[in-house]
């Protein structure tokens, strides 16, 4: 009789230890998963959720958005409350998931949607780390999954995406410190992305594409579902070196906003950068050219969607803290750039003032260096002795007057000075 009495007891027992320990091992997986995940997508877009308020604007769209737009200038500017959620390689399909995945969490009075690839056959772009970047930080949802299961047709990858330590396992021998220390970027989203190529600039074509594809058919989605939210919609082509084939793309896009009387700004149809300094390379936008596109984008918003100044809102005071902490990043990028084209090409931002002793007179020579010259901060000649370093630059903080950095260049000459002819041999501080 004892021994059918302690059945029960047993059995609930082994229950219980059966649960407890399936809770240990998923635990177990969870805090090792988070270990070895790579935090690209985690550094871009955790800041999102931190956010208590709604955002007045979501960016949405490719990495022309993540290198084209940034929001603490917005911020600084505007008093504008944004966030990039740009992914690399995103295409429109893909923009679609992110925005319903992040509408679980904000409701903004706009978003602005870069419909770049609008031609192109394919769902996603062949590279899944692009997808990992804009999903990661994405808590698992019904909507995520919708997401997964609609863009990836094999169900090995859409385990990846799910559950992302079937991919990251086995990074275990490329695991650093920063695995376990990572700091979530200040940039909203954004990404500074320093660098310097002159570029071809927009091939400018009336013909507009004409076929069906995927970003076709997802635009209108993402068209239909803002004006079910009431939500306003801004499409936009932000400037980069774009091929006969997407220039006709961007053209269907303007077609499209037209027959459902949304709003398309195309950016490349605008003297907005200069292709001679403001690229990083042919498809993005450098800090020169992003800054300039935020600048005309940031008055666009506030005059057409009269988009609210928060800089006076108690609510969003720890902005003003983020956007230190911000400028004390640019500064810092400054601070240990080693290209002088690079360097003088940041130079331009509104928050500089520089002073350039120029000891070599040759670098006038060059069209670009002369461009960059002009446009970097206040030049000096001196008296052309040859002795280094051949441009002397003090850069200072235009509000507090603080200097920021001191750096002197050398470079080596061709006697046909070509564009690319100038070579840094030194930076010295």
């Amino acid at each position: 009789m004892e021994t059918d009495q302690r059945k029960p007891k047993k059995t609930i027992l082994r229950s219980v230890s059966m649960i407890v320990a399936a809770a240990l091992l998923i635990g177990t997986i969870s805090a090792v998963s988070g270990v070895v995940e790579r935090k690209e997508g985690l550094e871009k877009n955790e800041p999102f959720f931190e956010h208590k308020e709604d955002y007045d604007v979501l960016f949405i769209g490719s990495s022309h958005v993540i290198n084209g737009i940034y929001p603490m200038q917005l911020w600084n500017d505007q008093g504008i409350v944004s966030y990039n959620l740009g992914g690399h390689g995103n295409r429109i399909p893909a923009s679609y998931w992110v925005m319903m995945m992040a509408l679980q969490y904000t409701t903004p009075r706009l978003i602005v949607l870069d419909c770049w690839g609008i031609q192109d056959e394919k769902l996603i772009t062949g590279d899944h780390e692009s997808i990992h970047q804009s999903f990661d930080a994405f808590p698992l949802s019904r909507t995520k999954v919708d997401a997964v299961w609609d863009l990836f047709e094999d169900d090995l990858t859409r385990m990846e995406i799910i559950w992302k330590y079937s991919i990251y396992h086995n990074r275990w021998k490329d695991i650093t410190e920063e695995d376990f220390t990572y700091k979530p970027s200040c940039e909203k989203g954004a990404e500074y992305r320093i660098g310097l190529k002159s570029g071809s600039g927009y091939c400018h074509t009336d013909t507009v594409f004409q076929g069906d594809t995927p970003g076709t058919e997802y635009l209108v989605r993402i068209i239909q579902e803002c004006k079910k939210r009431q939500i306003d919609l801004l499409l936009i082509n932000l400037p980069y070196n774009a091929s006969e084939e997407e220039a006709e793309g961007a053209n269907r896009v303007g077609r499209i906003a037209g027959e459902n009387g949304i709003d398309y700004l195309d950016m490349m149809k605008l003297d907005i950068v200069d292709p001679d300094t403001d690229y990083y390379d042919d498809s993005h936008l450098n800090p020169k050219g992003a800054e300039k596109a935020t600048r005309y984008l940031g008055q666009y918003l506030t005059e057409k969607y009269h988009i609210p100044d928060q800089r006076d809102n108690a609510a969003y005071a720890y902005w003003y803290d983020e956007y230190d902490e911000y400028s004390e990043f640019k500064k810092k990028c400054l601070s240990e750039e080693e290209s002088m084209a690079s360097y003088l090409m940041l130079l331009s931002d509104e928050g500089y003032d520089a002073r350039i002793l120029v000891n070599n007179d040759k670098i006038y020579d060059n069209p670009l260096y002369s461009k960059l010259l002009d446009t970097a901060g206040v030049c000096e000649d001196a008296a052309d002795t040859g002795q280094e370093p051949d441009l002397l630059i003090s850069v200072y903080d235009r509000e507090t007057g603080d200097i920021i950095d001191r750096v002197g260049f050398t470079f080596d000459t061709k006697d046909d000075i070509e564009e690319d002819s100038i070579v840094t041999t030194g930076a010295y501080r």
